[in-house]
């Protein structure tokens, strides 16, 4: 059991309304089990039961790039019913829970901020062919942004790694497609 309800991961520069965890409590785990909310993964908030369902991040995309396409395309497809994102930089919308901006007050961070780094354009492009390659999607397509009706096949590579902690998780394996390595 879970020492903790939530688990709230969220970029360092992102900017929180004065009493945005009392709101936050209004929709997870109420409503949405994993919520995500700004720009790409700026905000991802977690139950025990969402983690179980879908997993962590997997760590082949090193947090630059595609990350949360991978992270929210597995979260359609295991946890669709309680999963709630309202990501309007990338077009992605599912369940929203409205007025963001009563949790989020900018929902600018990074690379909107005039952060930009050259090594995110250095490993942009190799984390994109790996995403295209991980869910046997065509270079030539392009991404899908909005990733409602849009549910991948099964992933393709079969060197997804989990943690070893992560062996109880109750992911149905037959929509995995693969069993996953352990590390």
């Amino acid at each position: 059991k879970p020492a903790y309800a939530l688990v709230i991961t969220l970029k360092a520069d992102t900017l929180l309304a004065p009493r945005w965890f009392s709101e936050l409590r209004k929709e997870v785990p109420g409503k949405c089990g994993l919520l995500g909310l700004g720009k790409g993964d700026q905000m991802v908030t977690y139950t025990a039961e969402a983690v179980r369902e879908i997993g962590l991040w997997d760590e082949r995309f090193h947090n630059l790039a595609f990350q949360e396409h991978d992270f929210f395309d597995r979260a359609i497809l295991h946890y669709r019913p309680r999963f709630c994102v309202e990501d309007i930089s990338h077009n992605r919308i599912q369940r929203p829970i409205g007025n963001t901006s009563r949790i989020i007050l900018d929902t600018k961070t990074g690379n909107a901020r005039g952060r930009y780094q050259p090594v995110d354009k250095q490993y942009h492009a190799p984390l994109m062919r790996f995403y295209y390659a991980k869910w046997e999607e065509s270079m030539g397509s392009p991404v899908p942004d909005h990733i409602i009706g849009h549910v991948h096949k099964k992933p393709s590579l079969p060197g997804y790694m989990m943690y070893d902690f992560e062996k109880d998780l109750t992911i149905d394996r037959a929509k995995l497609g693969w069993n996953p390595k352990f590390i």
